[in-house]
């Protein structure tokens, strides 16, 4: 097992590369800057076979209420690896101006104090400005694809 914390490209590459040097049994663990198709396409579908992937991202078939369907409705493809997370950063900040917060600091102070419900998660940050409520999710590749397979805890 290794441990490879780039992005997807040249993951793909060295993936592909330690399994024509006969490492097909040895496998890769990412972060979310391999959660990418381009991960596969350069590494191949076989050679990419089995890596793990981790990402404080939410599968698209965790997030509440319709925002994936919507997306790919509207899209044609799945959300991206931080598609949620983006969306609710952005309705975050929607609902500051809607509340008349239009200054950097009205705005940071509105984000800040901010707590409902968002397509991810409660929405909420802590001291830090971090999200509150943070979740982890494994990811493999499993007959060419991304697919979710388990939150880390």
């Amino acid at each position: 097992m290794f441990f490879y914390g780039g992005y997807y490209a040249e993951a793909g590459l060295i993936r592909k590369q330690l399994t024509d040097a006969g490492g097909k049994d040895i496998v890769m663990v990412t972060a979310d800057g391999v959660k990418d198709e381009g991960f596969v396409k350069a590494a191949g579908k076989d050679a990419a076979e089995g890596t793990i992937i981790t990402c404080p991202c939410l599968p698209p078939s965790k997030t509440a209420g319709t925002f994936a369907a919507d997306y790919k409705a509207k899209f044609g493809v799945e959300p991206g690896t931080y598609g949620g997370e983006g969306f609710d950063s952005a309705n975050v900040f929607l609902a500051g101006i809607k509340a008349g917060k239009t200054t950097r600091k009205d705005l940071n102070d509105f984000v800040t104090s901010y707590s409902g419900p968002g397509a991810t998660k409660e929405i909420k940050f802590d001291a830090k400005g971090e999200v509150s409520d943070k979740v982890v999710w494994a990811y493999k590749v499993k007959g060419g694809e991304i697919v979710e397979d388990q939150e880390i805890k």
